[in-house]
Order: C-alpha cells, then structure tokens, then sequence
C-alpha cells in the first residue's frame, strides 16, 4: 500500500510540476451556446469565444434555448423546448414532442448531482388549457448512455407543476452539489421552487408566499452567487410593470424580502446579475420606445433605495435590443437588432466603467439568449475544512468543491509525521506531530484532467491547561507586587478576574486570583487566594480630654495584628478611665509599631475669674487684663475698641493684655471682649463682657 501510494503521489507531482499552477478554469458545462436562428451559436472554450454555424436551430425559438456541455465543454445536447439535439445536432433519441415552447423561458435543465450519465430536462409552456400539454410543467430525464453515447430522452414529458407562467430558471444549490428549479405561478403570489440532489427530483415543491398577485411574470433570472433572484412583473399596481428583487435562500429555496423597483413606465424585457452579484441589468427593447439599459446597484432596504442608483446605457437606434446575458467570459451579451450581438464588457463596474461595446459578434439569432444555469459563471470552487485541530486527535479533512474531481493529493506540512504526511484520499484523516500552524496543500485533478491547487494554514492547538500555585499564599507587604504566571500555550488565549488577557499578571492586594485559558479545543481554569499582611502602623491621639467620671476607649487599629498595652491587655481596644499616658506596641510578622497617648480628665463645669477694670499705667498694679478660665481644653479670647475693630486676640490662657495696639497704647475707655472655650464633652461654650482701661 505504501508503494502505490509512493507512485501515486509522485506521478501526481510530476505532472504537477510540468504543468504548473494550473489557473482556476471556469465550470464548462455553460460554455457552449446555441441561438435560435440559422444554426449560429458561440463556443466559450477559446477566448474571444468561437462562432459556430452547424446547429439545428433554424427559424427561431418562442423562448429562451438550452445548452448543456460536460464539465470539460465538449457539447452534450441542447433545446428549444419542443426537441433536444444531440452533439451531432440531430434529434436525440425519443427526443421530440416535447412539452415546451411558446413561453419565454422554455427549457432548462440541470445534471444529476450523483449520477454524470443523468440529466433533468424541464419544459414549460403557456398553450390554452383546450390545447394538450396543458400551461405546465414538465420534466423529461436524459440518459447519455443511450444511443452508443449520443444520449436519449429515457423518460419524457411528466406533469410536475400547473403554473400558468411563463419564467422559468436552475440555480446551484448552496452545497455546490445540487440544484433549485424555480418558477412563478401566474395570477397567484406563489413562487415555487424543486430541489434536484443526489437522490433525484424532489417533487413535492418548496412555495414561498409572495407580498403580491404577479398577474404575469416573463423572465426569471438569479444571481450567480444564488442569493438573488429578479423577475420583470405586472402587478396591476400602479406604475406596473415593474423589475422585482427577492433575496433566496440557496440552502432552503425559499424566497424573502420582496422589493418592487418603480421603475415608472419603463417596460422591461429582460434582466441580468453581474459576475459579483451587486449590481442588477434591466433591458428596454427598441420596440417598447426606450431602447437602453439600466445598471442598478443593489444596496439599500427597498426597492426605492435601488431604484435610485440608475445607470442609463444609451443603446445604439435603429437595433431592436432584446435579452441579456451572464456568458463564461464574464461579459453580459445582448441581441443587436437579430444580426449582432454587443456585450457590456465589465459589468461589475459602476457607471462608464462597464464599458459597453457594439457589435461584438457579427451572428444571427433570434429574441432569446441561452436559458443557463445561474451559477456556472461562479467559476470552480475549492475549499476543504479540518476538525478537530487538537492536538493528539485526529483531524478529519473534507473537501468542498462545486464540481467533480477525479484524483486528489494532499501534503500535509508535517515532515515530523513521515509517511502519513500524504494522502490521496478525498477525505483523509491526519494526526499532526505537535501543535503549530501547518500549511496544508490539496492538488485536484478533475475530470478533464486540469490540476488545481489549494493552500491553507491549518493550527493545531495544545489542549489548555493551567496550574497556578498552591491554593493559599500568605506574603509580606514588603514582598509584593508579586507575579502570577501559567505555562505558555501557542495559540491559547487568557482571561483572568482581573480584567487582564496576558499569560501573566502583577498582583498585590488580598483576594481571589482566577485564570482561565481557551483555544477552539477548550478552556481550563485555576485559581488562588493571595493573603498580603500589610504594615502595621500604631496611631493613638496626642492628648485626649476626658470629663471626670467618664471614661474612654482607645483604638490601636490595624485589625489582624498582635498588641500590647502598658496596662497588660491584648486588644486592640481598652477603656480607660484615669489620666495619665498610655502607649500599645502593635506587632505582626512582618513589622512593629509603637505609639503613646496623653489622657486628662477635666471637670465638667467651666468655671473663669474675669476682672473688670485694669490700669496699665507700669506701676506694678492691675497694668493688665487677663482670664483665668478653667476646665477647658481649649480657649480664645478677642477684644474689640467701641468701633468693633479687634485690638487684642489669644488662644493662650496665660496670655494678658497690656493696654496695647498697633505698636502704641490705647485710650482709656471701655472695650469688648469676648471669649469661646470648649467642655470636656468637645461642646463650645461663649462667654462676652466688657474691661475698663483707666490710665
């Protein structure tokens, strides 16, 4: 087995490297045209695509034709909804009488997404209801193996659906894989929509209610990127008929978000999506007294918003324009008055940048271009997934392609891992050596034998896992800030309760620490209580007044520590009730602390001796005025002259005054003095009065 897969691999690089990186080709299946007049059709295989002149249509077609090429572009068959032609451009087997035609569009058809020998033809036709096949549609299968290979319809013309209308359209579904046929039921709001998968046709039909009657509907048309689908509308609303814009779900084929556009009196033809899916191409033929096309952007909530953003292209007279067209080559064609066909060359562009171009190519057809597949002018699309990516497991690759491939090679990065660092399997499985970022490589034969390549960086990520220290930790104050680190994880994020994302944080309060590192293979968590014993620092008041009879308490603060009183006592409060100093050593671990307070204790009363004379006259005898108050911690005294103006102030109990102001002696007379003290209870007391000064 692993000679085979050796000789696989190296022929597989071999080719490889002699083609080299092979460009992304788009999806063929849609590269050949056949028109509805003299044969002409276009072969978008070769650019600028060729003219072929050997099909079978001849006179032209009541509806859009169909086309089918194999994924490599070679002609398989095509339509105009009455026969299917074969490649060799004649009737294919039981391939006439077929329920289409007199609708716009006629015939549409898609592979079977799990057999490449199968195909679904659908057909639709607005005939009276007196006239079988009755206004329906119908679906006929296929089978290109019969006739040696030429193909034959092995099954024709079966009912599906009464709708009335005449639009008619295939779109890829979102797995790549399968696909929507969708429709319009005239004269109701019903749209209606048939998954094709692997395991055939559905036929019970997703509906989706529409906001309005569509009393007809002509031309239906979605986006590449299948997210879009557009019809042109008669409503019987005032301003009909009208461009409508729906959002579609490629994964459940249901319809929302009805948008009319009011685009007034302009009656469209048709209509047509640009490459990226953005802007929106409206076409008012000659023969409707317009003659241009509308560009439309579409952004905007409603359908005013998109109307607003109208780009006219101003269409050459005299060419009667009809249809519009998405072709292979990424260019939006248009039919010129039946003889030529002109493109808009770049239709992602806004305004004059699209750059429209007449006559393109000199060919004959009909009204209609080529009913194709929406879809298939995305291109090929590779992408392939990985799960899990942790790591010790085993990580599942899958592919996601939009078409079919033949042989497959992956290289997946991992020297490490030896001869497991290749597969040629679709969907290999792969347990990488250690965690880090890979770079995996998916080289894709198709069908056709084209080689595409596809690179992407695949992580691994380790399995978190984070340990902190022991539960508890009891540190100094002089220890901290102190550092909390988990391991290093490549491609792991870190979430602590701090706030912080790093892998390590400085701490230095008390509390909980908690970390929690993740990655896409899931999270783990820790934690740890961090005790700081702070410094202890001992704060008793200087000297506190005590009334007497009473007591106090004093604090030493600093919950936690150890103390030690001059008393004896060991907590961190004590009641005193005698004067006298009082000092607590206060001690913890990690450091000591020592105060002292001062208490006095004081009557209650205040009690003062004030004089009311003095004579400052230096003889020795009353030369000055003071107080003697008493049992008070505190005390000011003021004196004021007759005009209110201070000439004395103290908040000292033993100083006097001498009869003096600003530096000289005051006149006799009689002054004010006033005095604040405070009890032992902190409470202020007033005392006022006046003091003769004789000389």
């Amino acid at each position: 087995m692993r000679n085979i897969s050796y000789l696989v691999h190296t022929i597989l690089l071999a080719v490889f490297v002699l083609l080299g990186q092979s460009r992304v080709f788009a999806q063929k299946e849609g590269n050949i045209w056949y028109l509805g007049k003299l044969g002409y059709g276009l072969d978008f295989n070769s650019t600028p695509a060729g003219i072929l002149k050997d099909g079978a249509l001849q006179n032209g077609v009541n509806g859009q034709p169909f086309t089918m090429a194999d994924p490599c572009g070679n002609l398989l068959f095509y339509s105009d909804g009455h026969r299917v032609f074969n490649r060799q451009h004649r009737v294919m087997l039981n391939g006439d009488s077929l329920a289409g035609g007199y609708s716009f569009q006629t015939v549409v058809a898609v592979p079977h997404p799990s057999d490449d020998s199968l195909y679904y033809l659908f057909t639709q036709n607005i005939r009276p209801l007196s006239i079988p096949p009755y206004s329906a549609l119908y679906y006929s299968i296929i089978d290109m193996r019969l006739d040696k290979g030429l193909g034959g319809v092995a099954r024709k013309n079966t009912f599906l659906y009464q709708t009335n209308g005449q639009s008619l359209t295939a779109i890829r579904h979102a797995n790549g894989q399968d696909y929507w046929i969708a429709t319009v039921e005239a004269e109701t709001n019903r749209f209606v929509a048939y998954l094709v998968n692997k395991t055939g046709l559905q036929t019970s039909p997703v509906v989706s209610q529409i906001p309005y009657t569509f009393i007809y509907t002509r031309i239906l048309r979605a986006s590449p990127n299948g997210k879009f689908i557009a019809t042109n509308t008669f409503t019987g609303l005032p301003g009909s008929p009208e461009c409508t814009l729906f959002d579609f779900n490629d994964a459940s084929g249901r319809i929302t978000n009805t948008r009319l556009l009011p685009i007034k009196d302009d009656y469209g033809w048709a209509m047509e999506f640009s490459p990226d899916s953005r802007k929106l191409y409206w076409i008012m033929p000659a023969s409707l007294q317009k003659n241009q096309i509308a560009q439309f952007q579409i952004s905007g909530e409603s359908g005013e918003d998109i109307a607003a953003t109208r780009y006219n292209i101003a269409l050459s007279q005299g060419k009667n324009h009809t249809d519009l067209r998405l072709a292979p080559d990424g260019k939006i064609y248009t039919i010129a008055g039946e003889t030529l066909m002109d493109a808009i060359e770049n239709p992602n562009a806004l305004g004059n940048g699209l750059m429209y171009r007449q006559g393109i190519y000199p060919i004959s057809t009909y009204l209609f271009l080529p009913n194709n597949i929406a879809g298939y002018n995305q291109g090929k699309q590779q992408d392939f997934t990985a799960s899990p990516v942790c790591d010790g497991e085993q990580v599942q690759f899958e592919v996601k392609l939009n078409y079919k491939a033949k042989e497959w090679l992956w290289n997946f990065g991992d020297p490490a891992s030896g001869e497991n660092d290749t597969s040629t399997l679709a969907n290999p499985l792969h347990r990488f050596s250690a965690p880090g970022t890979y770079q995996v490589k998916l080289i894709i034969r198709d069908r056709c034998g084209e080689l595409d390549t596809l690179q992407k960086p695949v992580v691994i990520y380790p399995k978190p896992v984070v340990n902190l220290p022991e539960e508890a930790i009891e540190k100094c104050f002089t220890d901290v800030p102190l550092t909390f680190s988990v391991e290093f994880l490549p491609y792991t994020s870190y979430r602590w309760n701090t706030g912080d994302t790093t892998r390590s944080i400085q701490v230095n309060q008390t509390g909980w620490y908690k970390v929690e590192a993740y990655n896409p293979c899931g999270n783990s968590r820790d934690s740890v209580y961090l005790q700081v014993i702070p410094e202890v620092k001992a704060y008793l008041p200087d000297d506190t007044i005590v009334c007497e009879g009473n007591f106090t308490v004093l604090d030493a603060l600093n919950p936690g520590a150890a103390y030690l009183w001059n008393t004896g006592e060991t907590t961190q409060q004590i009641q005193v009730d005698k004067p006298g100093k009082y000092y607590v050593e206060i001690h913890n671990r990690c450091s000591v602390s020592v105060d002292t307070a001062n208490l006095v204790f004081i009557k209650e009363e205040i009690g003062a001796f004030i004089p009311n004379v003095f004579t400052p006259n230096s003889d020795g005898v009353n030369d000055t005025f003071s107080m003697h108050v008493l049992n008070t911690p505190a005390y000011s005294l003021t004196i004021c002259n007759r005009w209110g103006k201070p000439v004395f102030y103290s908040s000292n109990p033993f100083d006097a005054w001498d009869g003096r102001a600003d530096g000289g002696q005051v006149i006799a007379g009689v002054y004010f003095w006033f005095v604040t003290a405070t009890d032992c209870r902190g409470n202020p007391v007033t005392y006022r009065g006046t003091v003769s000064l004789l000389q």
